[in-house]
């Protein structure tokens, strides 16, 4: 297991956000990432629209592969690179 992988499984939010904007199937994209309490709150920024469940569906089954510490719920919010409306 990687240094990094290791340090998001432990809930490291920038090891998280690292690993998971390699891993991501739209590219570009940016993310960030916040830790409150048990709660991961994702922010994705595109160029283009995602789609809902495909997206949702590939972070599922990412954070269930990763199996990072600490986290029982997770948000996800995502925008258009330039646009101030979060979906």
């Amino acid at each position: 297991m990687t240094k990094l992988r290791f340090r998001a499984k432990q809930g490291d939010t920038q090891a998280i956000t690292a690993l998971l904007k390699t891993a991501f199937p739209v590219q570009p994209i940016e993310i960030t990432a916040r830790l409150e309490d048990s709660y991961l709150v994702l922010h994705l920024e595109t160029l283009d629209v995602l789609e809902q469940a495909p997206t949702l569906t590939f972070l599922e089954k990412w954070l269930l592969l990763l199996q990072p510490d600490g986290i029982d719920f997770v948000q996800v919010k995502a925008q258009i690179q330039g646009k101030t409306n979060l979906s």
